[in-house]
């Protein structure tokens, strides 16, 4: 416990705390902006959905942070993974969502399609 009494220390815990802060309420802002553009039933969900992932990345970074500042290694092929993976991710959802704007029905979501879009978000 002696590494909380170094002044350095606690101004590099205190700023990265800040930095957490600033970034969260970031986040907040850009999820709830692109969360107003969906339909109101689903507002709610991309919300939850756009938090959970954005804290998950944040806790991430944390734990990979607070690690090497005890002196633990932790490959960065792990983060680089999860990283990659989630923009993989969203590129597939880009393209789907790109596709289905081509066809006139898409926007219908009493539609067969539609239906199955639905479907397929709300569960």
């Amino acid at each position: 416990m002696e590494w909380i009494s170094n002044p350095s220390h606690l101004i590099s815990l205190v700023t990265l705390t800040v930095l957490e802060i600033v970034l969260g309420i970031d986040n907040i802002i850009f999820i709830s902006i692109l969360g107003a553009k969906l339909p109101a039933a689903q507002q709610g969900k991309a919300r939850t959905l756009g938090l959970l992932l954005a804290l998950s990345f944040l806790i991430l970074v944390g734990v990979v942070l607070i690690a090497d500042g005890f002196g633990e290694h932790i490959q960065k092929g792990y983060i680089y993974f999860a990283m990659a993976f989630s923009f993989g991710v969203e590129m597939l959802n880009i393209k789907r969502r790109r596709k289905g704007m081509t066809k006139p029905d898409s926007h219908d979501l009493r539609s067969p399609r539609g239906m199955k879009m639905r479907a397929l978000v709300c569960g």
